[in-house]
């Protein structure tokens, strides 16, 4: 059902990714962030669980305070 996938990420994929995403990430700081990136992932996970078949997607949710 799923796409997220459930192997974790290795540190020079995240640094891959912190590249494309222009973040400077050092050497010293990659291990932690390789760590947050994969608990980000697996926080994530449930979501990938859900039933969205037959939900039509919406480009935003009006704001509340602008509902009548």
């Amino acid at each position: 059902m799923g796409v997220l996938t459930t192997k974790p990420l290795t540190p020079e994929q995240v640094a891959t990714l912190a590249q494309a995403g222009g973040l400077l990430v050092s050497a010293a700081d990659l291990p932690e962030v390789t760590v947050r990136v994969n608990a980000f992932l697996d926080g994530l996970a449930p979501l990938d669980e859900l039933p969205l078949d037959s939900v039509q997607p919406i480009p935003a949710l009006p704001h509340p305070e602008k509902t009548g």
